[in-house]
């Protein structure tokens, strides 16, 4: 193990091919950890269809291509169990006004922040990662008030409004404003009332951030295309270039949306 733990900080050390190897660690961590975590909860008090939609929102770009990314960047984020029991319900039921009980949400999250941390802590390769990006396991919070998340949940506005505020930051310059199906609608009317406005630095965004459903607004790039989860050309963020094989993946190259 100390030997693998060596490799990765030369790897790292190297500029050019840092990326790959962050690509890398990603993918290891999501496979050898959060999806055993998922794989445990079997042995909870689920039933077989709230299983499966638990296991469907984790493979989701909502979260492994959202919230799971965005939190193991270089950024202050703290994945944290309201985000993520919000994360597991837009995942699973998008802009409806539909949701799990949202006490068995609390519990999914809660076992899955408590069960990713112990992780980050006992798994050298994990804990590595997190100190090359500038953060440690503090980065992973327990504490949450579940009256607080309760209320988040009946409400479809501040559902929306928690999932996208975390990637705000009053640090970031850019202004999109975000419209999205009011409460009781499954359209958009393009209404003050039904938008809301975050703050984001456009290198960081995950692909989970542009969601089918909603429409985007730059302050500086104006409308950003209608985005969905089956026409990526209509939000590149990550675009595969061939080149040389490094560890058996492509390199990517971040690419700014449209």
């Amino acid at each position: 193990m100390r030997n693998i733990i060596k490799a990765i900080e030369l790897i790292y050390s190297f500029h050019w091919i840092k990326e790959e190897t962050s690509s890398f660690l990603k993918e290891k961590i999501f496979k050898n950890h959060i999806l055993a975590i998922i794989e445990e909860l079997k042995h909870e008090k689920l039933t077989s269809q709230e299983y499966k939609n638990v296991e469907y929102a984790i493979n989701s770009d909502i979260f492994k291509n959202g919230i799971f990314d965005f939190f193991l960047n270089p950024n202050d984020y703290k994945i944290n169990i309201r985000d993520l029991s919000v994360v597991l319900n837009m995942a699973i039921y998008g802009h409806s006004d539909n949701t799990l009980n949202i006490n068995k949400l609390v519990d999914i999250s809660v076992y899955i922040i408590k069960k990713l941390r112990v992780r980050s802590i006992s798994c050298e390769y994990f804990k590595l990662f997190l100190e090359k990006i500038g953060k440690t396991t503090d980065f992973i919070e327990r504490a949450c008030d579940t009256i607080e998340i309760r209320e988040i949940h009946k409400s479809k506005r501040l559902t929306i409004q928690t999932y996208f505020n975390i990637y705000s930051s009053d640090n970031y310059f850019e202004e999109i404003t975000i419209y999205y199906p009011g409460e009781g609608k499954s359209w958009l009317d393009w209404t003050e009332e039904n938008s809301l406005k975050v703050h984001v630095f456009k290198y960081d965004i995950p692909k989970g951030f542009f969601l089918y459903g909603f429409d985007y607004y730059s302050d500086i790039r104006g409308k950003i295309r209608f985005a969905t989860r089956t026409n990526e050309k209509n939000f590149s963020i990550l675009k595969n270039i061939r080149a040389k094989r490094l560890f058996g993946f492509n390199r990517k190259y971040a690419e700014s949306y449209q």
